[in-house]
């Protein structure tokens, strides 16, 4: 199972990528942050997800660990520099099987 967890959880774009990741058989949703919603069920700017999950938002300070972290904020923001050490990690696989992931092919250096 892939543990994830969305940053910015609350638009569209978050939205869209809860519905089809929740019904993924191999992807877990461990978190979805939203600064301005943290504590409210994200079934409330997600009417579409009621019944299907009871998932609530957190603050990004409050991110645990995860596999994948999906950044899913407004236009320009996942570009600015992250000071956070939990989202300033380098990404390496816990786990054998997120190699083909993340990997498709070895590279080759000139």
């Amino acid at each position: 199972m892939i543990s994830v967890s969305i940053v910015g959880g609350s638009g569209c774009v978050g939205g869209e990528l809860l519905r089809l990741l929740l019904r993924h058989p191999a992807v877990s949703i461990q978190q979805v942050t939203s600064e301005r919603l943290a504590g409210k069920p994200v079934t409330g700017p997600h009417p579409h997800l009621r019944g299907v999950t009871d998932l609530v938002f957190t603050s990004k300070t409050m991110l645990t660990n995860y596999d994948v972290l999906i950044l899913a904020l407004p236009h320009g923001s996942a570009a600015a520099p992250i000071d956070d050490t939990r989202l300033n990690r380098t990404a390496q696989p816990q786990d054998d099987c997120l190699h083909p992931l993340l990997y498709v092919e070895s590279h080759h250096t000139a």
